[in-house]
């Protein structure tokens, strides 16, 4: 019985000290090799706190993909998410403007939305996406229009 009260206080207590090692969840982030487009997705997971809701998890999975790792992704410098909204099955994101500068050429644009789609449709709860710049509905330089995008176009 003793035993058993020290497991149990044991547990409780690095429960309550670590409490984000005890409530953590595991995202994903997909990158593309810069070279090659049309290749594999290379994967990094992240652990995260488990008490974010889906925007938010898709508000870190954008932030990691635009910051973490250079050199495996399409993302220009500087693009930041400034917020995403989660309504239903939708997903709205709005991005700052750098998003857009990388000066256009159309196998770089499929790479950049290529990854953008990855990393969003990872969630099985949206099924549409519609991306803002600077809260403006925009095209991309090569004129790619992800607005009301669905997961069965990917």
């Amino acid at each position: 019985m003793k035993i058993k009260f020290i497991i149990i206080f044991t547990v409780l207590f690095f429960i309550f000290i670590f409490p984000a090692k005890a409530k953590a969840e595991k995202i994903t982030v997909y990158y593309l090799k810069d070279d090659d487009v049309y290749g594999n997705i290379l994967t990094q997971s992240f652990i995260i706190s488990d008490s974010e809701n889906l925007a938010e998890k898709i508000f870190i999975t954008l932030d990691k993909l635009f910051n973490d790792i250079p050199n495996v992704q399409y993302v220009p410098e500087n693009t930041e998410v400034i917020n995403v909204e989660q309504i239903g099955e939708k997903a709205y994101i709005n991005l700052s403007e750098d998003i857009l500068g990388y000066g256009g050429g159309s196998t770089y644009e499929v790479g950049l939305v290529r990854q953008l789609l990855e990393n969003i449709f990872q969630y099985s709860d949206i099924n549409i996406v519609s991306i803002v710049i600077n809260d403006e509905k925009r095209y991309f330089p090569e004129g790619s229009l992800i607005y009301g995008y669905e997961r069965k176009q990917k």
